[in-house]
């Protein structure tokens, strides 16, 4: 079996924009809030923060407790070490723009899907469809572990490296780098977190990924206009 064949596989493994465009929502009215004010270790790490949240990031009120306990057990779990967040909350329109680069780089390579559904799925992989996209929801985290001197510890991949290598369950990796992606996991999902195993560092509460992993009736976040708060 070759190397491009195995990351099929894992690839059947993830949720689909299918799976998640069938989920139902129940928002539940949870407030937003500042990561900063709320005192949990957070790095902005691109330039895809909303102009609107500043030098900030924003999540769920309970996500953010969710976060402050991750920070604790990891501490715990790895000694000198931190969990670093650096993505939450995305407005709706900063994820329609990555949504339309992915489709344009596969709508035009050889044979690119027929159907949108099929174009949707295979973009879907790479970024997610925005009318399940979790991160407009303030549900949705990507996260790290660094140590004291602030350097990231070794995940095989940089956070934001959207690239195969990136998949969690990546056959080809170091022990030392095999072990620290499931330490990270196990961590987030014994908080309740649900995971996306083609992105190491992503993790959502709440969202429609989050109701589609645990079988849960329903999510209980819906996407939020947070620009329009905040201006």
């Amino acid at each position: 079996m070759t190397k491009d064949e195995l990351f099929v596989l894992l690839e059947e493994k993830f949720l689909t924009y299918k799976d998640l465009k069938s989920t139902p929502v129940a928002e539940n009215h949870e407030p937003m809030v500042s990561l900063k004010k709320s005192g949990v270790k957070f790095t902005l790490l691109d330039g895809l923060i909303p102009p609107s949240t500043g030098d900030d990031i924003f999540v769920r009120a309970g996500v953010s407790e969710k976060l402050k306990k991750a920070q604790l057990m990891i501490a715990d779990l790895i000694d000198g070490c931190v969990l670093d967040i650096v993505y939450g909350y995305r407005s709706l329109a900063v994820q329609k723009n990555s949504y339309e680069e992915f489709r344009h780089i596969i709508s035009n390579q050889p044979n690119p899907p027929t159907s949108e559904d099929e174009l949707n799925e295979a973009i879907h992989r790479l970024v997610a469809v925005p009318e399940v996209a979790g991160h407009p929801t303030g549900g949705a985290v990507d996260v790290r572990i660094i140590d004291k001197d602030g350097k990231e510890l070794d995940m095989g991949t940089p956070a934001h490296n959207f690239e195969k290598e990136s998949y969690t369950f990546n056959p080809f990796l170091s022990k030392q780098v095999w072990d620290n992606r499931q330490k990270l996991r196990q961590t987030m999902l014994g908080l309740g977190f649900a995971p996306f195993d083609g992105e190491w560092w992503h993790f959502s509460y709440g969202d429609r990924e989050w109701a589609t992993y645990y079988k849960k009736p329903y999510a209980i976040y819906d996407q939020i206009d947070l620009d329009s708060v905040l201006k």
